[in-house]
């Protein structure tokens, strides 16, 4: 009888071994502690009942102990012996707790999948509104420098107005002098004109004058022959008369022939004077006809001095209105820099919570499937606190260099990420950017001097996949120099995806290369 308990413990102890490992895989540890205390106190109270009942054999319990060991589900098996009965009734509850588990793990990843999709679908949104942001960001830049340049227009033409206000402003002195200067020559031209009249008419009193000598000599002339007659009637004793009445009549000849002269000088003065005066007349109007125009250009002048100064006030007022459409700009720029920062964050947020999600839903699957835990894969964290990126086995290559590059090319993507989540401008990540872009250039020229030196068959396709990321790297960088507000995220997404495929598959072909040919660098 001990002999078959012995037997019946052995069996039993070989069915909880099985249930017991599959119950592990399918519902993890922690549950298998369950499971395993449930099968102890089982084992031992098969082994009491079957110490007391006797009567079955080993044959029997053996052909159970083949048909578990066979079944496809060792928690679908089910005993014929109706002794066994009880533990057929443990199999339906752990199947039953089984298939509740199984049905709480698909709706599990059920959940991750559509969180995940749900995350996919919120980070394409807020990638798409970032974008449209950069382009708003660099339209507003675009409209800033339009605006500088308005203003510099304004300001030269301003400085244009100024000279040529100062200038009008001289012309219109130099008109009010003119104008004074020519009224001065009316004034003397009317004087002069003045002067010239009572000259005429003196001349003419004095012709009047010479015509009353003129009419005496006539009178003298005309006494001096009435004298020479008588003299000559008075013969010898008018002698003497004769000759006085002679000299007198010369005297009048004499005074008629000057005073004709003299007249004659009068009338050439006279008629000179006339046309002195009438030509005065004309100069005078003339003079008057320059002064209506010196006026009127001096009102011209003055509305061209008005209409520069209203200039001058309207540039003032549109450089006072670009000047504040710009600080506008520039305030509006920043908003849209701290917004898209901001909008920056949450997608790397969501980027990491869609990391999170699928590294559960791996995790669950494999816990399902009972699959065999995989090469660790780098964490990526979310959040203001931790690395973007933690170092672990699962980025090294087994090439102590090129690790340690990159390692150091982690670090730099970590700051990068830092400075990203921060919300920094272009004074933080400007650095970061070129020291990344020029240690990924030193880093991928050291990898490719190794493979040529020690010949390496496939360094010609491994410098193109260099070549490759170096030209993605600097569009970035361009994009970076646009302002592309949405690059920090982009630049993330790119170097994740070289971490995960380019240094776990084509920087580890190398590796097994040198390790195979026992090359050590």
């Amino acid at each position: 009888m001990k002999s078959k308990a012995v037997i019946v413990a052995m069996i039993t102890a070989g069915i909880f071994a099985c249930i017991s490992a599959f119950a592990m895989t399918t519902f993890g540890l922690s549950n298998f502690y369950a499971i395993f205390s449930v099968m102890a106190v089982f084992t031992l109270g098969a082994i009491f009942i079957f110490h007391y009942m006797g009567g079955r054999t080993g044959r029997d319990f053996t052909y159970e102990l083949k048909n578990i060991a066979n079944a496809t589900d060792p928690l679908e098996f089910r005993f014929q012996d109706p002794a066994l009965q009880p533990l057929n009734k443990m199999l339906e509850n752990l199947k039953e707790q089984q298939d509740i588990h199984t049905d709480s793990s698909s709706q599990l990843l059920d959940h991750i999948a559509i969180l995940n999709n749900t995350a996919s679908e919120v980070t394409g949104d807020f990638r798409s509104h970032v974008s449209h942001i950069s382009d708003i960001a660099r339209a507003m830049s675009s409209m800033a420098t339009t605006s500088h340049e308005v203003s510099h227009v304004l300001s030269t033409m301003t400085d244009k107005t100024d000279f040529a206000n100062q200038r009008t402003m001289e012309g219109k002195k130099q008109l009010e002098m003119a104008t004074e200067s020519i009224k001065a020559i009316k004034q003397k031209a009317e004087n002069l004109a003045s002067t010239i009249q009572e000259l005429s008419e003196s001349s003419g009193k004095i012709s009047a004058i010479l015509n009353v000598i003129n009419d005496i000599a006539d009178q003298t002339n005309l006494l001096a022959l009435n004298a020479a007659i008588e003299a000559a009637r008075a013969g010898d004793s008018g002698r003497g008369f004769a000759v006085v009445a002679d000299e007198v009549r010369k005297l009048a000849e004499r005074t008629q022939n000057a005073t004709k002269e003299v007249s004659d000088i009068i009338n050439t003065l006279y008629c000179e004077t006339q046309s002195a005066f009438r030509e005065m007349e004309d100069a005078n109007q003339s003079v008057e006809e320059g002064v209506e125009v010196i006026t009127r250009t001096e009102a011209v002048f003055n509305d061209i001095v008005e209409s520069v100064l209203e200039i001058d006030q309207a540039n003032a007022s549109i450089s006072t209105s670009v000047s504040n459409q710009n600080s506008t700009i520039q305030h509006t720029n920043d908003e849209l820099q701290v917004m898209a920062s901001g909008l920056e964050r949450s997608t790397m947020a969501l980027s990491d919570i869609e990391q999170i999600t699928q590294d559960l839903e791996n995790s669950v699957q494999q816990k399902h499937g009972g699959e065999r835990a995989q090469r660790p894969l780098p964490a990526l964290k979310s959040g203001t606190s931790g690395s973007f990126i933690e170092w672990n086995d699962g980025l090294t290559i087994g090439v102590k260099r090129f690790d340690d590059q990159h390692r150091k090319l982690v670090d730099i993507i970590n700051r990068l990420a830092d400075a990203a989540k921060k919300g920094e401008g272009k004074r933080v990540l400007g650095p970061i950017f070129d020291e990344l872009l020029n240690y990924t250039v030193t880093h991928f020229s050291e990898e490719q001097e190794a493979m040529e030196r020690h010949g390496y068959p496939e360094a010609r396709e491994h410098r193109k996949i260099h070549d490759n990321l170096v030209n993605q790297a600097l569009n970035l960088k361009q994009k970076f120099e646009d302002g592309d507000l949405m690059v920090a995220t982009e630049t993330l997404d790119f170097l994740k995806n070289w971490l995960f495929k380019h240094i776990r598959q084509e920087d580890q072909k190398y590796s097994d290369y040198y390790r195979e040919k026992g090359i050590h660098i």
